[in-house]
């Protein structure tokens, strides 16, 4: 199917969001193999997001602006590459 699976990056959170993500930077290493898996099992694309992103440094959660344009490109390269 003509389906794009994307992992999301690997967060890093800082100030108040530390507490609130307890745990999770260290459970988000293992999602690019659980989601690879998870798009070859079913015949979709994949695109692992964190070699296209960088996070915002004010709090390790959201993307930056400069992460947003990465993700795009990566996501229109992607696509593009599908239908050629």
């Amino acid at each position: 199917p003509g389906i794009l699976v994307i992992c999301p990056p690997i967060k890093d959170p800082q100030n108040e969001l530390k507490e609130m993500f307890t745990g999770g930077r260290e459970k988000s290493f293992h999602l690019p193999k659980h989601y690879l898996t998870i798009a070859e099992r079913n015949g979709c694309l994949f695109l692992n997001s964190n070699e296209h992103v960088e996070l915002d440094v004010a709090d390790g959660v959201h993307l930056s602006v400069a992460g947003h344009r990465g993700l795009a490109d990566a996501v229109a390269e992607k696509i593009q590459t599908y239908f050629d």
